[in-house]
Parts: structure tokens; C-alpha cells; sequence
């Protein structure tokens, strides 16, 4: 997975990555992240990447499983789906 930098207009970090032959492209919400690592305020950016990789395998299950119309537990399923191909 590749986080694709921080989406300022939905206040999330933008992640691209392939499954079933196929870009997945999904937001991480910033609160999402801030309350995982239970940050006051806005994590950093190096803390959030961080975040991201350790919980890659997870976030990229619950991406998928949304291209695929599965329901996805929480606290993942506060993750959007941007587009898949």
C-alpha cells in the first residue's frame, strides 16, 4: 500500500493499492487515525504514516471489502472508498 499524501478537502490521507488485479484507492479518515493513536488535535504527519503502515494489512482488507459491497468492522469502516478498477 501507498498513502498518496493527506486529502486536505476531506480531512484524510488518500491510500492506493491492488487487489484482485485492480487499483483500490481509499481515504483514512484523520480523526480515525488521531483517536487510534490517541493524539490531541491533528496527528503529525509522520505519526500518521506510521499509523497507516502498521494497520496496512487491516485497512487494505476493509478496502476491499467494500469494493466488493461486504460490510467491514469497526473502527475500519469509517474508511472510504474512493474508486476501484
Amino acid at each position: 500500500m501507498r498513502v498518496l499524501g493527506r486529502d486536505t478537502a476531506q480531512d484524510a490521507y488518500r491510500v492506493r493499492f491492488e487487489s484482485d488485479g485492480k487499483a483500490i484507492v481509499g481515504l483514512v479518515p484523520e480523526a480515525l487515525v488521531a483517536e487510534e493513536i490517541r493524539a490531541a488535535g491533528n496527528p503529525s504527519h509522520e505519526d500518521a504514516y506510521s499509523w497507516i503502515g502498521r494497520n496496512s494489512a487491516a485497512i487494505e482488507k476493509a478496502l476491499t471489502q467494500m469494493s466488493r459491497g461486504a460490510p467491514v468492522r469497526r473502527p475500519f469502516d469509517r474508511l472510504r472508498l474512493v474508486e476501484d478498477e
